[in-house]
């Protein structure tokens, strides 16, 4: 017992009196061994347990053996965290407790730490605009975000089904080779970061072009365990691009956007943190991002005025704006346009910290604007031919082979009798219209099958009961 490495003491278990006390007990409380002999167990509790401390010790009347944890204090009023084993015994003819201290402040940090980090890395997904995943070397997933589930078309009650499948599942077996492919070199060492495009499988079985970015992460021993990635819809920025081949090269930007950058402020405004993207997009050193007084030093002027005012609402715990656009000014002096999303959270000192993701939507937006001027054009045009196609009485219609449906222009559908706001009609609605529809039917026929074009003079009696016509 004395010479027990462990801190040890033995108390009354009516009293809660101090009987005995070891060496280590002594240092590890820092009182002298008289000075203990006068306490109870109660003086290494905090008031606010005495409570419990009593109701543990009632129980414990009953039990023999019991193991709990405490948060105990020294003779400094230090606190520290223990691990308590005891036992009844019968000491000097009085029934007591053998306990054994044992001294787990070092865990219970630890595990703090743990908690804090997780909280903050949460706070990190949370504020990405991107699906973010992870899966393990055999490619079975280990974590999805609630983007990425919303992103595969299931609701986030769903995002366990992700959990333990195969990450192929979700990938059209198009691209299954490539995918392998990526995987063994992450797996041999060959690349360690890697930016691919898959077409993904959606809940409902539809397709969509997403583009992941993917790093391997290592264990202490530096074998890879998990490959993490990000993840982002780009169906939109494919369809954009072959819209947009023959056009300018403005318009090519629209599908050119790069990942989110992420930065951390304290409530004083000074960047905790930032990442390689961050510095790439702003073109600043991270010695010139720590060394600002404050981020508002890389704002545009124009932005000045409502980002600090909705940054005070977070520094005052009110509600603030967690996603607008604003502009900054990079190194080079380029003023760039961006699309920022935030999130906060509380570090392990209780300090609140608030998470930044941005993405350069610069070239999108000026690729926007001149798609919009290109499309008040066509519906200028498009007028233009309607009024001409009026004057000469002269209509115009597609038939669309597949779905059996026709177009028509404003004219052909007056000359038809048909309502102009409707915008496609049947062809047995149009052949409906027509006495001689069998001969106009196979010329039709002959068109589409045997690619000869026709030249008809024929009679309609219009679907609104108008006169005849010859056309």
């Amino acid at each position: 017992f004395f010479d027990n490495p462990q801190p040890m003491i033995i108390y009354d278990i009516e009293t809660l009196d101090f009987l005995e006390i070891n060496e280590t007990a002594i240092k590890q409380y820092g009182y002298s061994r008289a000075e203990f002999l006068q306490l109870s167990i109660k003086d290494l509790h905090t008031p606010e347990d005495f409570a419990t401390v009593v109701e543990d010790v009632e129980l414990s009347k009953n039990n023999q053996n019991s193991h709990s944890e405490w948060k105990h204090l020294g003779k400094n009023k230090t606190q520290f965290f223990v691990e308590l084993t005891a036992h009844t015994v019968i000491f000097k003819g009085r029934k007591a407790r053998h306990v054994l201290i044992n001294d787990i402040t070092a865990r219970k940090l630890a595990e703090e730490a743990a908690q804090q980090s997780s909280q903050k890395w949460k706070a990190i997904i949370s504020a990405s605009p991107d699906g973010i995943g992870m899966i393990s070397i055999d490619g079975k997933i280990q974590l999805v975000s609630d983007k990425l589930a919303l992103m595969y078309g299931y609701s986030l009650a769903e995002t366990d089904e992700f959990v333990g499948k195969p990450v192929k599942d979700f990938i059209d077996p198009s691209c299954h080779k490539m995918m392998e492919e990526n995987v063994y070199k992450f797996l041999s060492g060959a690349i360690n970061h890697q930016i691919s495009e898959y077409l993904a499988i959606k809940k409902d079985g539809s397709r969509f072009y997403t583009e992941l970015n993917s790093t391997v992460l290592f264990d202490p021993d530096g074998k890879p365990i998990n490959i993490l990635y990000v993840q982002r819809d780009i169906t939109e920025r494919k369809q954009a691009g072959k819209a947009l081949q023959s056009s300018e090269e403005r318009f090519r930007a629209i599908s050119e956007y790069s990942f989110s950058s992420i930065c951390i402020l304290n409530t004083a405004g000074k960047v905790n943190w930032v990442n390689n993207a961050m510095l790439k997009m702003t073109g600043y050193s991270s010695e010139q991002v720590y060394s600002a007084e404050s981020f508002t030093t890389f704002l545009a002027p124009e932005s000045v005025e409502f980002v600090i005012t909705n940054f005070m609402k977070f520094v005052n715990q009110q509600e603030y704006e967690h996603h607008y656009q604003f502009s900054i000014i990079r190194a080079d002096g380029e003023k760039r346009l961006c699309e920022k999303f935030m999130s906060d959270y509380e570090d392990q000192s209780g300090n609140l910290n608030l998470i930044i993701s941005m993405t350069d939507i610069t070239e999108r937006h000026q690729a926007e604007q001149g798609l919009h001027a290109n499309r008040l054009e066509l519906i200028t045009a498009n007028n233009q031919l309607e009024m001409a196609q009026r004057i000469g009485h002269t209509g115009s219609w597609v038939f669309d082979i597949e779905t059996q449906k026709i177009w028509g222009s404003a004219e052909a559908k007056r000359l038809f009798g048909f309502d102009e706001n409707e915008e496609y009609f049947t062809l047995e609605a149009v052949e409906a219209c027509i006495p001689d529809d069998e001969r106009v039917h196979q010329a039709l026929i002959d068109l589409i099958n045997k690619d000869i074009p026709y030249d008809l003079e024929y009679e309609i009696h219009p679907a609104d009961s108008s006169s005849p016509r010859t056309i």
